[in-house]
């Protein structure tokens, strides 16, 4: 399957200051990415709060909106896709600084 789900991409803080939750989301987005380039997955759908969209886009994700914003529990949520190709992990490298390997496997590196 190349389509897979993610509404989970959190970052829970424990006691990390502003600067250190935004790196260690910028990591797991180029994990994400990393993921997906080894097990060919083309996108990620997931179901989110509609201020963070623009966020990603500043990642280097590339962000499709699947829905007009919905209110639940006072929050404004929607539904979005980000496809994954050749191009976007040099791109996020680029972005956000990282241009080391994120994911290990095993005793391997992998993606470069």
């Amino acid at each position: 399957e190349d389509v897979w789900e993610i509404s989970r991409f959190t970052v829970a803080p424990l006691q990390l200051g502003r600067i250190e939750v935004l790196r260690l989301c910028q990591y797991l987005a180029i994990a994400h990415v990393e993921f997906a380039l080894l097990n060919d997955i083309r996108c990620y759908t997931l179901v989110g709060e509609a201020h963070r969209l623009p966020i990603l886009c500043s990642m280097g994700w590339k962000v499709t909106p699947l829905s007009l914003p919905t209110q639940c529990d006072g929050k404004a949520i929607v539904a979005a896709q980000i496809d994954i190709d050749a191009d976007t992990l040099p791109l996020m490298r680029r972005r956000l600084g990282i241009g080391e390997r994120v994911l290990e496997v095993g005793l391997s590196t992998v993606v470069s």
